[in-house]
């Protein structure tokens, strides 16, 4: 990553902006302002695959970024300059359970799992190849030592929607015919969801840690 580019993603008058919107969106989420709010993030690209070359993708998608810097000073509307952690889109998480994702025609899918409705065992979350890809481009975040630019996680989506992709209709057939079975896998489901979240949090906040105390 240039000079520049560090300068400019450093940018303290870029930071207030930012921070400014966030506070704006937070009064509107505790409901002490009820306004209309606009937003619009700008995420950077990069050549670089993440899978390829995760440090590579970020300083790539970093460069980016800085070349839309001033977009990020429009005190109307709010565009937060963002790195996406885009690993497998919707099929992050299906992917820590031990699904195939694959990707076709420009966008990414997964094979069911084999097993049955009331089976799904709890992934070994710290062996999972895609939990350690996800720890590399935090880290390599964090050592780009960069505050303007949000972090944005990959996606942990909702309990029934990786149920469905886990298993297709089978869950919707089973959360009316073996409602038990059903409800064990979907609360499996929601504590790696939970875990995922808490762990992405914790990892954010010891690295950062790591990095003012090495």
């Amino acid at each position: 990553m240039t000079n520049y580019t560090r300068h400019i993603l450093n940018d303290t008058r870029l930071i207030s902006v930012r921070d400014e919107h966030f506070t704006g969106l937070g009064r509107i989420f505790d409901g002490t302002e009820d306004a209309t709010f606009y937003l619009s993030g700008i995420n950077g690209r990069s050549e670089i695959a993440i899978y390829d070359e995760p440090e590579l993708h970020l300083a790539g998608c970093l460069e980016d970024l800085a070349q839309m810097a001033e977009d990020a000073r429009d005190t109307d509307i709010f565009r937060p300059l963002c790195f996406e952690c885009d690993i497998y889109g919707v099929h992050y998480v299906d992917s820590i359970f031990g699904c195939h994702v694959y990707h076709k025609h420009g966008q990414w899918y997964n094979d069911p799992l084999d097993s049955e409705v009331g089976e799904l065992g709890t992934p070994d979350i710290d062996k999972s190849p895609v939990w350690q890809l996800t720890r590399r481009v935090a880290a390599a975040f964090v050592a780009a030592d960069v505050a303007l630019p949000v972090f944005g996680l990959p996606t942990i989506a909702s309990t029934l929607n990786i149920a469905v992709n886990l298993y297709g209709e089978r869950i919707l057939t089973a959360m009316l015919c073996e409602p038990e079975a059903a409800v064990r896998d979907l609360q499996t489901i929601n504590d790696v969801l939970m875990e995922l979240h808490r762990r992405l949090i914790a990892l954010i906040r010891y690295l950062k840690l790591i990095q003012i105390c090495p």
